[in-house]
């Protein structure tokens, strides 16, 4: 149980790095579009804070609720070599989620919605079933919580 809320917990996490990333950027862009065009162009371009600093208030908020939520939810503190090893785990687990021709948003919300809850992932405890290798480094994994 606890191997599986850490691994869908690193999942997710792993998962939403690309999301964050592009958020990121977007917020940046807008802010050096907003200030180019406000010195190139005219002074009313700075009423545009009116709208990008709430939103990038928004953008922190939600960025430290998923990160405080995903913190909670592993069972404990994991040391650098548990730490390798699920990172590993997971980026297998990333690759046959690939394979699996769901789209990506889908997967962030099925895996989201059960970590939010606290609860197990059928859909990666799905996937795990699906592959022997995965498998038998699962049952490694679950060792380190037992």
């Amino acid at each position: 149980m606890s191997a599986l809320r850490a691994l869908s917990a690193l999942f997710l996490h792993r998962a939403l790095q690309p999301v964050l990333v592009m958020s990121v950027i977007l917020l940046v862009a807008a802010f050096v579009t907003m200030i180019l065009l406000a010195l190139s162009f005219s002074g009313w371009w700075w009423l545009l804070l009116i709208v990008l600093l709430p939103l990038t208030f928004i953008f922190v908020v939600l960025c430290y609720l998923m990160w405080f939520t995903i913190q909670r939810l592993m069972p404990r503190r994991l040391t650098h070599k548990e730490q390798a090893q699920l990172h590993d785990f997971i980026e297998k687990l990333f690759g046959i989620a690939d394979r699996s021709s769901l789209p990506y948003p889908v997967i962030l919300f099925i895996v989201g919605k059960d970590v939010i809850r606290g609860r197990e992932c059928d859909f990666l405890n799905t996937l795990i079933g699906d592959s022997k290798t995965l498998t038998q480094e699962f049952s490694d994994i679950q060792d380190l919580f037992s």
